[in-house]
């Protein structure tokens, strides 16, 4: 990676980039959108710890649950041990029992399929390994077609089965026809299940439909999984115990992540110098939840919501009504520079920005390099300032009234996605496996990184064109899609799903290998794009903050579990 010094200074291809058109109007590039302002008051900075004693008594109950599931799972033998695993997945422990489930699924792969004439075990074996990095073939699908090569229609009896082969089907790469059919057939027959509303399945197939595993935000999974095993009438009481205790104690500790977030956002009053941006950090703490939710990753969580505070405010002062185009000019070069001494060429309201960015990225600059580590920030500054560069391509569309095509704002929306920069600051608390060399990989390996990026803008695109399509000039691809092919909205989304569609296997390819990036990362992208699934589903609950939004955090970071 090149270039990446806090002192670079412009090359003359970035010097062209923003140098000032003469056909651009100078006054208001944007529209005035009104947000709506924080919706949680007080509820988090309120926060006050629970009791230290029951604190202490959680986490030895804790510790010796953990000792007892751990020799059950090692007690286990196949295919009992993939539905054991499969439930600490779900249930959000299995972080306690890595290398125990590292060890069985390597030998699970390098064993017979147990159950391999079960349509419900062969499709949870696969699911499991393929989620884990392990390319097993498709092949054990075929001994469930008929001799036309469909899907048997006697397997349409067993809902656990279908339920199981839905789930693994979304684990398919490019050229995986079998799954393309496993995913129709399935699928197609589950919806039938929920219209007739007469299986115990039912609740469990409904959930799946519109949030599969694979593609579903972890921690939120878990979460709803915890209530729906409760209620399994051959659940495990010593798994359902830990996994209780285990979100309860999460929850403490994300709760007083989001106090002291808190706490640094209003401290820095930032909301009340600049009233055109939107109030949302307890929103940005969602976000960074579904990166990563383990304890470990606790630094990483605040340095995400930290950056994902910091590009809402960049991204809405891009679209300020009041903005100029020669005032955006100075501030994208200025973000090319990141330099203290540039922030008197700005406007007063931009200054504010300007060095609240600054004082951000130096305090983590600085919380890295007591580890030896802080060449990690350099690569979420360079992302941020590509992530600049395109914001100001697309304020110039809108100050010259100019609706890009589709192709164009899918080049452009890629860079504009800010994917790629909340990512790579993900990884800054991973810890030492993010080395220059991982990052290298990543960095000159785009195929995972643009595949997320193509995830994150579409998804975003589709849920924000509800809250956009009245505005004449706005750079969306459903939009610009209609404009281009003279298509209906209906039709627009259509073929957009079909890019995201082909983004996931992207991904999945680059997940299953090989590959010099280590798997933890790659599942800060994976999980990103879980997070645009779960939360862009319906439409955008970051700039509108809908009611599943609401629901997703008070689940998460508001009501405990009754143990």
């Amino acid at each position: 990676m090149e270039n990446l010094s806090v002192e670079n200074t412009f090359t003359q291809t970035s010097k062209a980039l923003i140098a000032p058109s003469s056909n651009i109007a100078k006054p208001k590039i944007g529209v005035i959108m009104n947000f709506h302002p924080d919706i949680w008051g007080n509820i988090f900075l309120d926060y006050v710890p629970d009791d230290e004693i029951n604190q202490v008594q959680n986490v030895k109950q804790t510790e010796e649950l953990k000792e007892e599931v751990k020799r059950e799972l090692e007690a286990h033998m196949p295919p009992k041990q993939l539905q054991f695993i499969d439930a600490l997945q779900r249930l959000g422990i299995a972080y306690y029992f890595e290398n125990e489930i590292s060890n069985a699924l390597q030998e699970i792969y390098l064993g017979h399929a147990h159950g391999d004439d079960d349509l419900y075990y062969s499709s949870l074996r696969f699911r499991l390994l393929r989620q884990s990095g392990f390319n097993v073939s498709t092949d054990i699908f075929k001994k469930f077609r008929d001799e036309k090569g469909n899907f048997k229609e006697s397997l349409t009896g067993d809902v656990k089965g279908m339920l199981s082969l839905y789930e693994a089907s979304h684990l398919k790469v490019h050229g995986e026809e079998i799954l393309n059919e496993a995913l129709k057939f399935a699928t197609t027959h589950l919806e039938s299940i929920v219209i007739r509303s007469s299986d115990p399945l039912e609740v469990e197939v409904t959930h799946a439909l519109k949030h599969p595993i694979y593609k579903n935000m972890e921690w939120l999974e878990s979460r709803w999984y915890i209530f729906v095993y409760e209620h399994n009438s051959s659940h495990n009481t010593t798994l359902l115990k830990l996994a209780k205790l285990n979100f309860n104690l999460l929850q403490s500790l994300h709760k007083k992540e989001l106090h002291d977030l808190m706490r640094w956002w209003r401290c820095s009053n930032i909301i009340n110098e600049l009233p055109y941006a939107r109030d949302r950090v307890v929103e940005a703490y969602f976000f960074s939840l579904a990166m990563y939710y383990e304890p470990r990753y606790s630094r990483g969580r605040i340095a995400c919501t930290q950056l994902v505070k910091i590009i809402s405010l960049i991204d809405d002062t891009y679209d300020n009504y009041n903005t100029t185009i020669e005032d955006l000019e100075l501030f994208t070069e200025a973000i090319q520079r990141l330099d203290i001494n540039y922030a008197n060429e700005l406007p007063n309201y931009m200054k504010i920005i300007y060095q609240f960015t600054l004082e951000t990225l130096e305090e983590i600059e600085q919380d890295l390099a007591k580890e030896g580590r802080s060449f990690c920030i350099n690569y979420t500054r360079d992302e941020l300032k590509s992530l600049s560069r395109a914001y100001l391509e697309e304020a110039r569309w809108a100050s010259e009234n100019y609706t890009p095509t589709y192709e164009e704002r899918l080049e452009n929306g890629i860079a504009s996605s800010a994917v790629s920069c909340v990512v790579f600051t993900s990884f800054l608390g991973v810890g030492e496996i993010t080395t220059k060399e991982s990052l290298e990989s990543i960095y000159k390996n785009f195929k995972a990184m643009k595949a997320a990026c193509v995830i994150g803008r579409l998804k975003d695109d589709i849920g924000d064109y509800e809250v956009e399509h009245d505005r004449e000039y706005v750079a969306n691809a459903v939009k610009c899609y209609m404009k281009d092919y003279a298509s209906s909205k209906e039709k627009a989304v259509e073929e957009i799903c079909k890019l995201i569609d082909d983004a996931w296997m992207d991904l999945t390819e680059e997940i299953l290998g090989p590959t010099t990036i280590p798997m933890p990362l790659l599942v800060r992208i994976l999980n990103f794009c879980r997070s645009t699934e779960t939360i862009c589903t319906d439409s955008n609950n970051y700039t509108v903050v809908g009611q599943a939004m609401k629901d997703y955090i008070k689940m998460l970071l508001i009501e405990p579990i009754h143990v």
